[in-house]
């Protein structure tokens, strides 16, 4: 909800409580659009979720180890993951399906879609 005070926009904020994670949140990560919120947790779990509602979509399975890092395509149609399970991971975003998975020999803790 936007107003206007002294000439400025102003933004009220509003919390979004997001249910569906058993663990601390690792990264919370916007899409472009802002419209979709992607979560990664300590306890392996990628989520997606509307931003206006905290309303969860879906969850992305395939990893064993926390979950550390996400980021979304500029089209928001590919998701990245790093996970201290080894593994980077790319995901099609509408069907949750895993497209490639790169065994790194350590613990992946950031990855980025370029």
């Amino acid at each position: 909800h936007r107003h206007r005070d002294k000439g400025r926009n102003i933004v009220e904020m509003r919390p979004i409580l997001l249910k569906g994670h058993d663990g601390p949140l690792t990264c919370v990560k916007y899409n472009r659009d802002g419209d979709l919120l992607f979560t990664t947790c300590r306890r392996g779990r990628v989520c997606m979720w509307y931003s206006d509602d905290g309303e969860r979509i879906g969850t992305y399975n395939g990893g064993s180890g926390a979950a550390m890092y996400v980021d979304v395509s500029f089209g928001s149609d590919k998701l990245a993951t790093a996970s201290m399970d080894q593994c980077a991971r790319l995901w099609e975003v509408e069907t949750g399906q895993e497209l490639r998975k790169w065994e790194m020999g350590t613990g992946v803790r950031c990855v980025s879609i370029a």
